[in-house]
């Protein structure tokens, strides 16, 4: 006999929400617990809400959940601002060890020349334009 375990449907969603061991969206009221109830007894019952949720979690049992997250838009922002910080402390820790130009350093970082000075300027290292943009 196939058995449900609705401590496994329900987990994900007291976790998202933080609830004890119920749930009201709407008009709708969720409570679980985690005792394993047979599949047939929910199929065999007279509640259609029952069955619903039978069929329900048969597909949640059924359905991997996969996200590729270096395709979510956060994470590809959050990459975004790593490397352009990375990009900045590179640029700042060239120009203190060499005292490269920002041209140098921008054509070594390949990113622009204005990015280099604004980043020196942030860090009070030059001050106004110190150098000549083409």
């Amino acid at each position: 006999m196939e058995k449900l375990l609705l401590n496994t449907l329900f987990t994900s969603v007291k976790d998202l929400v933080n609830m004890e061991s119920s749930l009201k969206v709407g008009n709708l009221d969720f409570s679980y617990n985690s005792e394993e109830i047979p599949c047939e007894e929910l199929l065999n019952s007279d509640n259609p809400n029952e069955k619903i949720l039978n069929i329900v979690a048969e597909e949640i049992k059924a359905m991997p959940i996969t996200i590729d997250l270096e395709e979510h838009p956060l994470y590809k922002k959050g990459l975004e601002k790593r490397l352009e910080k990375a990009k900045k402390e590179d640029a700042i820790r060239l120009y203190k060890e060499t005292k490269w130009t920002p041209e140098k350093i921008a054509k070594i970082l390949n990113i622009s020349e204005e990015k280099v000075i604004r980043y020196l300027k942030e860090e009070n290292l030059i001050k106004g334009i110190a150098f000549r943009l083409k």
